[in-house]
């Protein structure tokens, strides 16, 4: 079984990271975790590293001694199967925080563990509305959830694109799920018209029955809850159809990566994607900068939602003067941080406050900017 050879890898990395520093220094783990194959993550990974090597070079200190940060990065798989052992790992480690789990299906099956640790912990690119909830202090969400992004859209699908019939497909995940429940409340307060929900697999590629549905009853517009990879092969299995209808997707879709495996869709394809457009940011060309040093691929949009929740944490830890993670949980309650993404800072419950989203229009194989939403408008 492949947890069998998670476990003494875990074993192995808590004698590759237990390395000395010196008496004038701390050394302070973080814990990172996420499904380190996958192509949507490299560019968040990096920009985890990114942010804590600098922090290193500022040189930050607390009662005296020199704090020097170390990561102990770990491959969830995307799975909470394996999610599980490695928040265990973390917490033996005494890790200050986790930068992670990536999905929104580990980071809530862990929750509960860093919770009654008391480690905080702040996931890349969760946004399922489930993960911030009363009773849990220790969770941060630096991207808003889609009890916010999902009826947003909703909003816009029902009257900007002024969709008659829509279909809604989601891929049975945490993330997925929860994206279409919140979706599908927010067309109905809009006064449109769920013609049909339909849940496949997290795994296939094979979209023909939901298709064959969608075109059943004359859907005009198809909304898919899943991550970017599907959302490809399902444009690929519209097109193949000839179908005319218009899809909406999610889950990092307005990238070079749905374009790369939709190859050959032109258009009719519309994105939600957390915060507002990179080029309207005042920290954008820095970061892009000192990315594109030791970071050859695309920059996606997690990769700055990434940095910023390595650096709220590092900024969290200044504020308490402590890596006590209690004290450290404290502080994130408090904090308000100019980051590259916006103003980060969280409500009693651990969501962002004030997220924005920005739906993109997929046009001749290029993203374009439709409509930024902000949740206070």
């Amino acid at each position: 079984m492949k947890l069998c050879i998670l476990l003494p890898a875990l074993f192995l990395s808590v004698a590759a990271h237990a390395q000395s520093v010196d008496a004038t220094e701390q050394l302070v783990l973080v814990g990172v975790a996420a499904p380190l194959t996958s192509p949507r993550t490299e560019s968040g990974i990096a920009a985890v590293r990114l942010a804590f090597d600098e922090a290193n070079r500022r040189a930050i200190r607390i009662g005296g001694k020199q704090l020097v940060f170390r990561l102990l990065v770990e491959d969830d798989k995307g799975d909470a199967l394996f999610a599980t052992p490695i928040a265990q790992y973390f917490i033996r480690s005494k890790v200050v925080g986790v930068i992670g789990h990536w999905n929104s299906g580990p980071s809530i099956a862990v929750a509960g563990l860093y919770s009654a640790a008391g480690i905080p912990q702040i996931p890349i690119a969760t946004t399922s509305s489930r993960f911030p909830r009363e009773g849990l202090r220790t969770i941060f969400q630096v991207q808003g959830h889609d009890g916010v992004g999902a009826v947003r859209l909703a909003e816009f699908v029902v009257r900007n694109l002024q969709a008659a019939r829509i279909a809604v497909i989601e891929d049975g995940t945490a993330y997925g799920t929860d994206f279409a429940d919140s979706f599908v409340s927010g067309v109905r307060r809009a006064g449109g018209l769920i013609v049909s929900r339909e849940a496949i697999s997290s795994k296939t590629s094979d979209f023909n029955p939901a298709l064959n549905n969608a075109q059943k009853i004359n859907a005009d517009v198809i909304v898919f809850g899943g991550v970017v990879t599907q959302s490809a092969l399902l444009a690929r299995s519209m097109m193949r159809r000839d179908m005319n209808v218009r899809l909406v997707a999610t889950g990092g879709t307005a990238t070079g990566l749905f374009v790369q495996l939709a190859e050959g869709v032109q258009g009719n394809v519309w994105a939600l994607e957390t915060g507002v457009p990179r080029d309207r940011l005042p920290g954008w060309r820095e970061f892009n900068d000192k990315m594109r040093v030791r970071f050859k691929g695309e920059i996606t949009h997690y990769a700055l939602f990434a940095y910023d929740a390595a650096n709220v944490l590092v900024a969290a830890i200044q504020k308490a003067g402590s890596v006590d993670p209690k004290a450290v949980t404290t502080a994130l309650h408090e904090i308000r941080y100019p980051g590259l993404t916006g103003i980060v800072s969280f409500d009693a419950n651990g969501a962002v406050i004030n997220p924005a989203y920005t739906i993109y229009h997929l046009e001749q194989s290029k993203w374009s900017v439709e409509k930024v939403l902000l949740e206070k408008q």
